[in-house]
């Protein structure tokens, strides 16, 4: 029993150190250059990519979201007019609120994922859609899923440059929601 112990502990130290020297032949032989002076300047002009932009909006909203009444969303635009389109579909059960405050967020998130790949543009806050709008029109439509063909619940059509209908602070919705889908949680008996 004791030579068992000692066998095992010979093969741990004999495993740790051919550890060891396999991890330091991975060490690179070539130096690679740093940059001392990087440059930093936000990259302005770009071409904006709007399957990116696309994509990182529709992530931003999450798995717990309060825009439950949404059913689909597709987000596109161009860079040469500068222009996006969001063409969304609802329950037939929304209201034109819940569609302004869905629209609203879109807005707000879609101005950030724009910012986020040039510098010229900011995202906006609770005051402020962000300058994105000042240069991108919008065309945003809410339909119900029962609505004919071009009947919307609601429809934005704003030039760029002009002020959007709605209310940038999709803060204080969104912390609403959560406080009241908290409560239901709580009040439910399994």
């Amino acid at each position: 029993m004791k030579n068992t112990g000692k066998y095992i502990r010979t093969i741990l130290i004999a495993a740790v150190a051919a550890v060891g020297i396999l991890a330091s032949g991975c060490v690179p032989q070539e130096r690679s250059s740093v940059r001392r002076d990087p440059d930093l300047t936000p990259q302005t002009g770009v071409d904006i990519d709007f399957v990116q932009v696309h994509n990182g909006t529709i992530d931003s909203f999450g798995e717990d979201n309060p825009y439950v009444f949404i059913t689909d969303v597709y987000i596109d635009g161009t860079n040469d007019p500068k222009a996006v389109t969001v063409t969304a579909t609802c329950l037939d059960e929304a209201t034109e609120e819940d569609a302004e405050h869905f629209a609203a967020a879109a807005v707000r998130r879609i101005g950030a994922e724009i910012a986020v790949q040039s510098g010229e543009f900011d995202g906006g806050d609770q005051q402020s859609f962000g300058n994105v709008w000042d240069t991108f029109s919008l065309k945003l439509t809410v339909q119900k899923e029962s609505a004919a063909e071009g009947e919307y619940l609601l429809e934005l059509d704003v030039p760029a440059g002009e002020e959007i209908p709605l209310d940038p602070d999709i803060e204080s919705y969104e912390e609403s929601w959560e406080e009241q889908r908290d409560m239901m949680l709580e009040n439910t008996v399994y």
